[in-house]
């Protein structure tokens, strides 16, 4: 889907209540800009709602989609989720396109995607302050009406530069509740990074079985990639079917391969939230945290 962007005067002159507002990126189906609130820098999140050649049904999944990873936003709370900013959601058309917009708190510092793609090599110490604090994220998430993040990746957590939250999550558009109506209109378009997306959500019957289990898969792909500078499942130049094969049955290099440097415990963490079956992760908070809490 090609997202169109709104001519940057029409924008200015929609949203007047704030100042200096400059495209900053876009990605799945959102275009996300920075502006000025007053003295405070914010993220205004534009998420785009097709209409020609979209059903109604899909129109009305994209809202709920965005209408639910606001709500979650809203209801949750904890220092390593971004925070929702000034501007509540509501729709708006701008340049005759119509769009959900809202905004969030806007994060100084790179995405871990931006630092791996610098060569960036963290070292233990902070990649299991990483880890404490998604596993924080992942926690608050679950506890809004049993809810899965399901896309956790490089892209979607920045290094921030405020000391009390070093690590934050964001970009919960295609967040799943167990304990809602499902928003998908199609149940075998897996929503998601493809590469990232845990084996058990290709099971027919995953919304029966998933849980926080499938956030801890995607953290442990995340940690991979963040301290070896490469994705422990995905094979460049690889078509989607070949990918969603070696999801399910390609068995990661160790990571300790990669990283001799890093402590056997946290070695064997990592590699064990990336097993195929939920069961075989380790899943209770209590156990894992001496591992994250240990100096070597």
């Amino acid at each position: 889907m090609t997202i169109p962007i709104p001519d940057l005067g029409d924008l200015q002159k929609y949203f007047n209540q704030y100042k200096d507002i400059v495209f900053y990126g876009k990605g799945g189906f959102k275009i996300v800009y920075k502006m000025m609130q007053g003295a405070e820098l914010e993220a205004l999140k534009l998420a785009y709602i097709p209409k020609e050649n979209t059903s109604a049904e899909i129109q009305a999944e994209y809202k709920k989609r965005i209408t639910r990873e606001y709500e979650l936003l809203r209801n949750c709370n904890s220092p390593f989720l971004v925070k929702l900013g000034s501007l509540t959601l509501s729709e708006a058309i701008i340049s005759k396109e119509t769009f959900f917009a809202y905004s969030e708190e806007f994060l100084e510092g790179p995405t871990l995607y931006e630092l791996v793609k610098n060569n960036y090599k963290p070292d233990e110490a902070e990649l299991k302050i990483l880890a404490k604090c998604i596993i924080e994220a992942i926690k608050e998430i679950w506890s809004q009406g049993q809810s899965v993040h399901r896309d956790i990746k490089t892209q979607n957590i920045k290094k921030s530069k405020i000391k009390e939250r070093p690590f934050v999550l964001f970009d919960l558009g295609i967040a799943f509740s167990k304990i809602e109506t499902p928003i998908t209109i199609n149940p075998f378009n897996i929503p998601g990074t493809r590469q990232n997306i845990a084996p058990e959500m290709f099971d027919p019957n995953f919304r029966n079985d998933i849980d926080y289990r499938s956030d801890l898969y995607t953290l442990g792909i995340t940690l991979y990639e963040y301290a070896t500078g490469k994705h422990p499942i995905a094979n460049l130049g690889g078509n989607t079917m070949e990918t969603i094969s070696r999801i399910i049955r390609v068995i990661p290099e160790p990571i300790e391969k990669l990283r001799p440097d890093l402590s056997v415990k946290f070695s064997e963490l990592i590699n064990q939230w990336l097993k195929k079956k939920p069961h075989l992760r380790p899943h209770k908070f209590a156990q894992v945290l001496p591992i994250l809490e240990s100096k070597s």
